[in-house]
């Protein structure tokens, strides 16, 4: 089968440059990047090697988890935040229930900006989440999916294996875990799934 490629953020943002000292505070022990320069894209490629399909709920954007070497999580965006600048939090519906299919012996690929978020003040007094660089340094990459779905349907976009579905809970559990290096310098990690019965 053919590679599945995503030409985006993990987190699905822009860039944005956030240099340390800024007027926004942070958490002390979160590895925010103190150097101006940006860090190289981390491309990501998940092959399935299995005897079928990998399927992983995207409802949210896909499940991707991130730490440090310290075991550190590095935070997500909220699902309908509110927004740093003006505080305001947008009224917004429940999510559709989308699931990303990796085919047998296809890859999906997806890239990393270095970035992540945590929670911080926001311009006019509210809490929000703010988007972070990273540090530079080995973080691991943990997605966690299933060998079925259910309710299969029709691509919910241009990428044919972003479809609409559910997971499967009774099925086997799949996971796709390794280290990545975010440097100055782009860099390419391979990561294999791998699914065991519950």
């Amino acid at each position: 089968m053919g590679d599945v490629r995503g030409a985006f953020s993990i987190f699905g943002v822009a860039v944005i440059v956030v240099l340390a000292g800024g007027a926004c505070s942070r958490k002390p022990d979160s590895p925010v990047r103190t150097s101006a320069t940006p860090p190289g894209v981390v491309t990501v490629r998940f092959a399935n090697p299995m005897a079928g399909d990998v399927f992983v709920d995207a409802e949210y954007g896909e499940n991707v988890l991130i730490t440090d070497k310290l075991g550190r999580q590095l935070g997500r965006p909220e699902f309908c935040g509110t927004d740093c600048e003006t505080c305001n939090r947008p009224v917004c519906g429940a999510p559709a229930a989308v699931v990303r299919r990796i085919p047998k012996g296809g890859t999906w690929e997806m890239r990393w900006q270095g970035d992540f978020f945590e929670s911080a003040p926001g311009d006019k007094g509210c809490t929000c989440m703010r988007r972070r660089l990273a540090e530079d340094g080995t973080y691991t990459v943990t997605v966690k999916g299933r060998a079925a779905a259910t309710h299969v349907g029709a691509p919910m976009g241009s990428d044919p294996n972003v479809v609409s579905g559910s997971i499967d809970e009774a099925s086997a559990v799949c996971t796709a875990t390794g280290p990545v290096t975010l440097g100055v310098a782009p860099s390419t990690a391979d990561i294999a799934w791998s699914c065991t019965r519950p």
